[in-house]
């Protein structure tokens, strides 16, 4: 029987700040005296909805405030990470949320989660990047500002660039200046797109966004045409089973769209989103999805389309490779 814990494993859609561990946030609240009894009950983030997610989530964001908080949570997120099995992880990063965009704050923030990435990846023999990502629901203005940022003062390892938050805030269309700043530095471009919105909202991210990659985008699947355009231009899909599950885009394990995704040909890999407000790991979505018919072969595959589609060169996909030990 396989050990799913141990598994080497890749992770491509995961929030720096949705991923801190409920003590982690617990301690930091209580040095900080700040209450958050009202978002945070015993070992649980409490929320209902999509909406009261994200007001817990930004809630939580208000006890980490200086470079060293980050430093310590990018400390215990790859702690867990490679607790996981996992061999090599992209972590969201958001400028406006950690610095509200200002130069001097980011900079200091990305050098102290430099310095844990390298501490980490020594420690735990995992490599880490990061996806600087707007919010979609502060708008047009502070995307394209922080696009511009990101492009000016980046590090090693930030080598790609997406978008979270309310998805059904404006047209993807609104935030094509955005990617394009982003684009013409270099970055990889994903977007989350199709969690939410209807096939023409994803096939709009896909058009106007230039995205190799989309965070979730499961609603693909009822637009057959869709389908057959993401496999024709070799679209990467970021799936979140659990994190589906629990904000009830999908409607249970059994009957969630990873199964007809990869039945399609699909290309496709599995991650947590935010494993702590979804009571999830990644051995916990490896199992559910194994005790649903998925082998060894299916997760394998699935760990090295995402190497085939995450932002290094080849180089580093090789050592990666190499890890995963397939």
């Amino acid at each position: 029987m396989t050990d799913w814990l141990k598994f080497p494993k890749t992770e491509m859609h995961l929030h720096l700040e949705g991923a801190a561990p409920v003590d982690f946030i617990q301690a930091q609240a209580k040095k900080k005296n700040i209450d958050l009894s009202h978002v945070i009950d015993g070992k649980n983030y409490l929320w209902k909805d999509f909406d009261a997610f994200l007001k817990t989530y930004e809630a939580v964001m208000s006890v980490l405030t200086t470079p060293q908080d980050f430093a310590d949570l990018m400390r215990a997120v790859l702690a867990q990470s490679a607790g996981q099995g996992v061999k090599y992880t992209e972590i969201f990063l958001g400028p406006v949320l950690m610095s509200d965009n200002d130069p001097v704050r980011w900079k200091e923030m990305l050098a102290a989660i430099e310095e844990a990435s390298s501490e980490a990846e020594e420690k735990y023999d995992l490599i880490v990047r990061y996806i600087s990502v707007i919010v979609r629901h502060f708008g047009i203005e502070k995307a394209e500002e922080t696009a511009k940022l990101t492009a000016q003062i980046s590090s090693p390892r930030l080598t790609g660039f997406g978008m979270a938050g309310a998805e059904d805030f404006g047209r993807p269309n609104d935030f094509s200046r955005a990617f394009k700043i982003a684009g013409d530095a270099g970055l990889g471009l994903t977007v989350h797109a199709g969690e939410w919105c209807d096939p023409p909202s994803i096939r709009e991210a896909i058009d106007s966004l230039g995205v190799t990659r989309l965070g979730h985008g499961v609603r693909a699947v009822e637009d057959l045409d869709l389908i057959k355009y993401i496999i024709d231009k070799d679209i990467h899909l970021e799936v979140c089973p659990g994190s589906n599950v629990s904000l009830g885009a999908s409607q249970n394990w059994k009957n969630h769209q990873i199964h007809e995704l990869k039945n399609m040909g699909v290309s496709i890999s599995i991650s947590t989103d935010d494993p702590p407000y979804f009571a999830t790991d990644m051995e916990n979505e490896y199992t559910q999805l194994a005790n649903l018919g998925w082998s060894a072969e299916d997760f394998k595959r699935t760990n090295l389309e995402a190497i085939r589609h995450a932002f290094v060169d080849e180089e580093i996909k090789a050592r990666i490779s190499e890890k995963l030990e397939y």
